[in-house]
């Protein structure tokens, strides 16, 4: 008889043990694959979520109101931003507010999706989805990376970021920013941001999480890049 028509007659009990092992190995195969693709998948709708984050951050109304009512290109006037302090220029107070609101409410819905869209991931997630509404406005793609400086959407993400916690280091800010005035040559705007550097301290103290601490410092550091214009000016420098 042929090799290849032979058959191994082996004992019963050990041909149903041979069976049940391929039965558990093909389980435990099954069950590892599973496992990973449990462990795999929220990261990739994390990931997702944050790349929508970004280019809803890039949606700038201070720029589509300046074309739409003056009919300008907002980056071309004042200094370029299209944020609502240089939208007020060409749209005035009521355009400005508008464009406040709307850079504000933009970060805060994006902040509140990603906190219940990644209820059950680590925080840092939601960090870098806030992170990413933020670097979004300010480095918009739809608008060749020319967008605004950050500091409103900022706010927005932080609230819901935090939760009822939020509004703390907000009023903390402001407190020391009125204190640090005179300091920075009276340059309310200047003192505010310097004082941005104890919300990675109170991200710190909200999660105990170093990466999500991590990612608060880079936003406030993006923040900081932003205005660069506005700090070196109080510093007597040019940009």
């Amino acid at each position: 008889m042929d090799n290849s028509q032979r058959q191994i007659n082996l004992p019963d009990g050990m041909a149903r043990m041979c069976v049940l092992a391929s039965r558990a190995f093909r389980a435990l195969i099954f069950l590892h694959t599973e496992n990973i693709l449990t462990a795999v998948m929220p990261a990739w709708s994390n990931i997702a979520f944050i790349v929508a984050a970004y280019l809803i951050g890039g949606l700038s109304p201070g720029y589509w109101l300046a074309r739409k009512r003056g009919g300008v290109d907002i980056r071309e006037i004042g200094s370029g931003a299209t944020g609502a302090t240089n939208a007020g220029r060409v749209l005035g107070k009521r355009g400005f507010y508008t464009v406040v609101l709307i850079d504000i409410l933009k970060g805060f819905l994006v902040a509140l999706a990603a906190s219940y869209f990644m209820a059950d991931s680590p925080p840092a997630w939601r960090c870098a989805a806030a992170y990413a509404v933020v670097a979004g406005h300010i480095w918009p793609v739809w608008l060749g990376f020319r967008g605004g400086k950050g500091v409103a959407t900022f706010y927005g993400a932080w609230c819901p970021l935090a939760g009822g916690q939020g509004f703390i280091p907000a009023a903390i800010c402001i407190v020391l920013a009125l204190a640090l005035k005179p300091v920075f040559r009276r340059s309310f705007s200047v003192s505010w941001l310097v004082t941005h550097a104890l919300f990675p301290v109170i991200a710190w103290w909200l999660w105990r999480d170093p990466a999500s601490t991590l990612i608060c410092a880079a936003m406030i550091l993006t923040l900081w890049i932003s205005h660069r214009a506005n700090i070196l000016a109080v510093l007597g420098k040019k940009a």
